[in-house]
């Protein structure tokens, strides 16, 4: 299997000014490109007259086709598992860590 390495990338800073005002944004000044589009009568139109190209179509294993994609959704479904196992824990880190400031300034208050 390759090595591959992902170069680094670090996200642009955005500051959003505040007090934009877009009720002063002109719109009717923005020019839309215009396109025609070609109309259709859906109910006229006989599929029956479509000739469709002939396809040859490779020979596919079923059985393998399925059992490709039980280990797909039991891979999803584990990821899934311990997608929610590790936001669980984080939870709990994250209510220790506020009980013991809680404490800490309880402490320092009292």
């Amino acid at each position: 299997m390759p090595n591959f390495t992902l170069p680094n990338f670090t996200m642009p800073n955005f500051t959003v000014p505040t007090g934009l005002d877009f009720s002063k944004l002109d719109l009717s000044k923005v020019q839309l490109p215009k396109f025609n589009v070609p109309k259709i009568n859906w109910p006229k139109i006989d599929l029956r007259k479509v000739d469709l190209p002939k396809v040859d179509l490779p020979g596919v294993d079923v059985d393998r086709l399925s059992d490709l994609a039980r280990d797909a959704a039991y891979a999803g479904v584990g990821l899934v598992v311990l997608t929610v196992e590790k936001i669980a824990e984080r939870g709990r880190e994250l209510q220790g860590e506020v009980t013991t400031r809680a404490r800490q300034l309880a402490d320092a208050i009292a």
